[in-house]
């Protein structure tokens, strides 16, 4: 797999559009692979999520355009968004986002699901931390 050498300069972000912009760019910009979805949801789940700037149909809608352009069964894809969203997400945003993903996104809440169960039996897990 190829490395994305070239980034751009990301913008502070300020608010959820200006993030959701910054995506669909990038997506449009780059080489769409694996790897640029890592990268993307890197990025974004830095500046985005632990700002809490991605509202739970933000956070659905990219997930969905990702899907969309690799098809929704794509195991690498999947294992790649997996490997990003359980390493940079903390255990609050995990918890809050599935919380707020409406029903209408099983797939999602599926996702959300494993990754906090492979947060918590892999150790890397803050939620004894959390006041549930």
């Amino acid at each position: 797999m190829k490395a994305i050498t070239s980034i751009p300069l990301l913008p502070k972000l300020t608010s959820s559009n200006m993030a959701m912009n910054l995506a669909e760019n990038f997506l449009k910009s780059t080489k769409v692979n694996e790897e640029s979805i890592a990268t993307l949801f890197t990025l974004l789940s830095i500046e985005a999520t632990n700002l809490k700037l991605f509202s739970s149909q933000e956070f659905r809608r990219l997930i969905e355009a990702v899907e969309k352009v690799f098809g929704q069964h794509n195991a690498e894809v999947d294992k790649a968004i997996f490997d990003v969203l359980s390493t940079r997400l903390s255990t609050k945003a995990l918890i809050q986002q599935l919380c707020e993903v409406d029903e209408a996104s099983q797939a999602i809440r599926l996702r959300l699901k494993a990754l906090l169960i492979h947060k918590i039996l892999d150790g890397t897990s803050d939620i004894d931390k959390l006041h549930l």
